[in-house]
This record gives C-alpha cells, structure tokens and sequence, in this order.
C-alpha cells in the first residue's frame, strides 16, 4: 500500500512537473513575442 501510494504521487508529480514545464516554455516564448511588438510599436510610433 504504501509503496504503490508512493509510486503514484511520483507519477502524478511529474506529469505536474510537465506541464509547469510547457506552461513556462509557452509563457517565455509569448514574453520573447511581445517585447519584439512592443520594439516594432515603438518604432512606429517615433517614425509617424
């Protein structure tokens, strides 16, 4: 019983571990986005 209990909270906590994986990955890339907008923005901005 309580070997098998171990073993699924190990389970189920790298599939947590996963998904704040991917969540972050999604989370840099969207960051990395939109400064590059902001930049692009800035420029209009000052060229008008």
């Amino acid at each position: 019983m309580g070997l098998s209990g171990s073993c699924e909270q190990q389970a189920s906590l790298s599939s947590l571990d996963q998904k704040h994986n991917t969540f972050r990955a999604i989370f840099t890339k969207h960051a990395a986005n939109y400064r590059q907008c902001r930049k692009i923005l800035h420029r209009r901005m000052r060229s008008v």
